[in-house]
């Protein structure tokens, strides 16, 4: 079985494209927010503002429990992760945590990470999502090493959503790496 995990900071596009390649793939879309789906937000907070907000929730989880939420996706959602079919059975997006994403990411069933970035993202990276850059050297240094193909991990940057004219906008960025 392979997931896909679609992996950037806030504001980058992660769910948008997670739910196109889920659309397109025919499977599940899976965002690793959900678990904070209930964490009461202030009022009239911004983008940012609720980034933030969340970064620190998440980090104060974490102290106490690591795997808050590959324990919540384990639970919620045990099949996609423990199932024996070799097909991509789940895009899951927004995976932040180094801890949770080498409990799920599985690359002898050719899981595969997509990590986009958004050249005109009005968000900037949390200390949370300093994460990424931990997940990222782990893959680039399997990539590197011939661990997994390079295939399993790709870097999309675009500037627009969807835009036909433009040359480096996400759909045509998806096509090129025949992600849908």
């Amino acid at each position: 079985m392979s997931k896909t995990f679609i992996i950037g900071i806030s504001g980058s596009g992660k769910t948008t494209l997670a739910k196109k390649l889920a659309e397109a793939r025919k499977v599940p879309c899976i965002s690793a927010s959900e678990c904070l789906a209930d964490v009461p937000l202030p009022p009239g907070c911004s983008r940012q503002e609720r980034a933030e907000y969340l970064s620190d929730y998440t980090t104060n989880i974490l102290r106490q429990n690591p795997g808050f939420c590959s324990d919540y996706l384990h639970k919620k959602y045990g099949s996609v992760f423990n199932s024996s079919i070799n097909r991509c059975s789940a895009i899951i997006e927004g995976i932040r945590n180094p801890y949770d994403f080498m409990r799920l990411f599985r690359p002898e069933q050719e899981d595969e990470v997509i990590s986009i970035e958004y050249k005109y993202n009005t968000c900037t990276k949390t200390d949370f999502e300093q994460g990424l850059d931990t997940i990222d050297s782990y893959l680039t240094w399997m990539v590197n090493n011939e661990i997994i193909g390079p295939w399993q991990y790709q870097r999309i940057s675009f500037d627009r959503f969807t835009d036909q004219e433009k040359q480096n906008h996400l759909e045509r960025s998806l096509q090129e790496f025949h992600l849908y």
